[in-house]
């Protein structure tokens, strides 16, 4: 049977967890239970004064009517700070309540741990409510209105509450900050830091929305890019790019700076007129023309500048300004044709390698996978078994008639536990070591209730634990359910057959249903934090554009099939001519083709092929094919593919080169560099021809070419 995963698309937010329907259907049900054990109690527990247990029944089943009448409470509201007070006044009072022997009371206070960072949200106010929560649940204790069975139960509980919420609170903490960054990576181009697509176009929106003032477009791409690219390689052009972005933001310090992709650029001037703008725009032309002294590389450009609301009132339309004003300055230049030949070594250009905000990003990773590993909660989870130890031998040594004759052999059980994981270290997920590990947890507060009856309350104070790590130590949902069915057998029969008084039981039951909820309550939590794991993968690996493999995939796809000794080839090709349509029908035409240029190449290619996105017009195809007839054949279906696309009044054509794993290269960078240079060597070829050159043709069945828009929403891989 297959478990559907947890809803979620997009990044983490508390405010979406604090509302997710099973999380608050789990505190419904586990009110109604706590409303039930309550209205028993008067007659079933040895209380001091029933009138008050009547009162409690009344006041929960008001709390549980409102609650089911009502929405989840907003982090950090009022209400939020309201219900969290409640899930440790709320137990406080029934401790008072149902005193002598008040353990009952108790397992509603578990939520107290598990609720407080998701609903207090800072570290200040998340402390504030735990400290409440102590003092709170220790007061029937110092006032004297309960049993030595149920202080030793709280004072077990207080200390689980601070180390649940305290790990709590480091996973929420990094699954946040791994969505900040999943946002970033959303709208920012990876290679350059600078904003893409997507942030450009909701920056307009945002801008045009206020309709109180005037604000600027600038436009730029750069003239003689493609010849760096064709003369130096991808890692020339790369590190270019990257200058430049470091100069526009010099230029523009106070304005959205965005990449749209390949060598064109984007400024959004806010709260600016026509004569700022074109202040701007002669400090950009001054910015980079002391890089192209500086490197000694053709870093010129056109300029386009387009004004809201003058320009156009809408996004595409002050786009398609800034764009045919761009042609405009670049043809009114007249720049003169770079030779070449004629170019300078290029001086030292810093590089990245395009993915230092994606290694960033990949290091926030937080799952199940992850936190199996983290040391901090694997101490936590050592340190509980010494923790209830020394609770054991303060039992043992304060109240010997409650600890009974056999508490004294359960203290060293505890310890050598402790020492045993401390150095045995946290197990792996699936692994026989893993599930024995987490029976513990529930198996010794059950021999704990054996040997101690008729007490032993206090292993009620064991428990705390159960839910939190059998959703952090399991990934299946069918291994959750039936450790927690294992444990609630245990459990009850433990109370039940040895004679435990209803008090015990009860809280028992009680028990049961709390670390069921909680434990669906962490379930959700790292579900979520999984399923952005893969967003982030997913986003870092692949073009946003056109869905297909990026630089970083494709890196880590050649290194992978080298190490396993496969032999396979790299073919890298580009456009020809698309370059004039972006400057004469503009970026939507330029966008339209290089995806239906990427649904083309992935029909050609065939199944067992990975076609990535290296850069603009750029594509590199890992395919199988190693022998020349077989090479040969595929140049011949990817050309075939590419002239069912229309590039402005023609036909797709390229220039490719080849390089094959083992024979040509032995390193991805080496594989990519040869193919590269027989790229440059082949479309200079069909320069010497006089016309763009074309592999002979075996046309293929025209690909569909029309789902290139949906390539972004899918995405391909290898």
């Amino acid at each position: 049977m297959a478990y559907p995963a947890t809803a979620f698309d997009g990044r983490f937010l508390r405010s979406e967890l604090s509302r997710n329907a099973w999380l608050w259907r789990g505190v419904r049900v586990a009110l109604v239970g706590f409303t039930v054990v309550a209205a028993g109690s008067a007659s079933l527990l040895d209380v001091a004064d029933p009138s008050r247990v009547h009162w409690l029944t009344l006041v929960l089943a008001i709390t549980t009517i409102l609650v089911f009448v009502s929405d989840p409470p907003r982090p950090g509201s009022w209400q939020a700070h309201l219900a969290l007070t409640a899930t440790y006044v709320g137990p406080a009072l029934a401790i008072a309540a149902t005193g002598p022997n008040a353990v009952a009371g108790l397992p509603s206070a578990f939520f107290a741990g598990t609720l407080c960072p998701l609903w207090a949200v800072r570290l200040r106010p998340a402390c504030a409510h735990l400290i409440a929560a102590t003092v709170a649940l220790l007061l029937p204790a110092v006032l004297g209105l309960v049993s030595a069975d149920t202080i030793i139960a709280i004072v077990a509980v207080v200390p689980a509450l601070w180390v649940i919420a305290g790990c709590i609170s480091l996973v929420m903490m990094r699954i946040e900050r791994q969505g900040a960054q999943l946002a970033a990576m959303v709208d920012r181009d990876a290679l350059t830091g600078l904003g893409n697509r997507r942030m450009l176009d909701r920056t307009l929106a945002e801008s045009m929305s206020g309709h109180d003032e005037s604000f600027a477009v600038l436009a730029l791409d750069l003239d003689g890019f493609k010849l760096v690219n064709d003369t130096r390689g991808h890692d020339a052009g790369d590190a270019l790019l990257q200058r430049i972005a470091e100069a526009l933001l010099r230029a523009c310090p106070d304005d959205i700076v965005v990449r749209q992709g390949g060598d064109e650029f984007c400024v959004v001037l806010r709260a600016t007129d026509e004569d700022a703008a074109r202040r701007s725009a002669a400090r950009v032309r001054a910015a980079l023309a002391g890089l192209d002294r500086e490197l000694g590389l053709p870093v010129r450009t056109g300029i386009g500048v387009a004004v809201f609301p003058d320009d156009g009132a809408t996004a595409d339309a002050l786009l398609e300004r800034a764009d045919a004003r761009l042609l405009i300055d670049k043809l009114a230049a007249d720049h003169e044709p770079v030779d070449a030949g004629a170019l300078e070594p290029p001086r030292a250009i810093a590089s990245d390698g395009g993915d230092g905000l994606a290694d960033h990003i990949l290091a926030l990773a937080v799952g199940r996978r992850e936190l199996e590993r983290h040391s901090f909660i694997w101490r936590a989870q050592s340190a509980m078994y010494a923790l209830y130890a020394f609770v054991g031998i303060g039992v043992c040594l304060v109240w010997p008639e409650v600890a009974g004759p056999w508490l004294k052999y359960m203290v060293p059980v505890g310890l050598l536990i402790s020492v045993v994981f401390t150095r045995i270290g946290p197990p792996a997920l699936g692994s026989r070591l893993n599930h024995v590990t987490l029976s513990l947890c529930y198996l010794t507060p059950a021999a704990l209730l054996v040997v101690c009856a008729p007490h032993g309350a206090f292993a009620i104070g064991c428990l705390v634990f159960v839910g939190p790590l059998t959703a952090v130590r399991l990934t299946s949902r069918r291994q959750i359910a039936a450790h927690l069915g294992t444990a609630a057998f245990a459990l009850i029969a433990a109370s039940v057959v040895v004679g435990h008084e209803f008090a015990i039981v009860a809280a028992v039951l009680q028990v049961v249903v709390v670390n069921a909820v909680l434990c669906a309550c962490c379930v959700v939590l790292l579900e979520i934090a999984e399923l952005q794991n893969e967003h982030l993968h997913h986003a870092s690996r692949h073009d946003p554009l056109t869905g297909l493999a990026n630089r970083r995939r494709l890196d880590e796809v050649l290194a992978h099939r080298i190490e396993q000794g496969e032999v396979f080839s790299v073919i890298a090709l580009d456009l020809n001519g698309f370059k004039a349509l972006n400057d004469t029908e503009g970026h939507a035409a330029g966008d339209r083709v290089l995806c239906q240029a990427a649904d083309a190449l992935v029909a050609a290619a065939g199944p067992d092929a990975l076609v990535a996105r290296q850069g603009g017009d750029e594509f590199c195809v890992v395919h199988p094919a190693s022998d020349p007839t077989a090479l040969d054949d595929c140049r011949r279906a990817i050309a075939g593919a590419l002239t069912s696309v229309r590039c402005g009044d023609g036909v797709l054509t390229t220039g490719m080169g080849a390089a094959t794993a083992m024979v040509d290269g032995a390193t991805p960078r080496e594989l990519l560099a040869i193919a590269d240079a027989r790229l440059v060597a082949d479309k200079a070829d069909g320069r010497r021809a006089g016309s763009p050159r074309r592999w002979p043709e075996r046309r293929p069945t025209a690909p569909d070419v029309s789902s290139g828009r949906a390539r972004m929403r899918r995405g391909h891989h290898a």
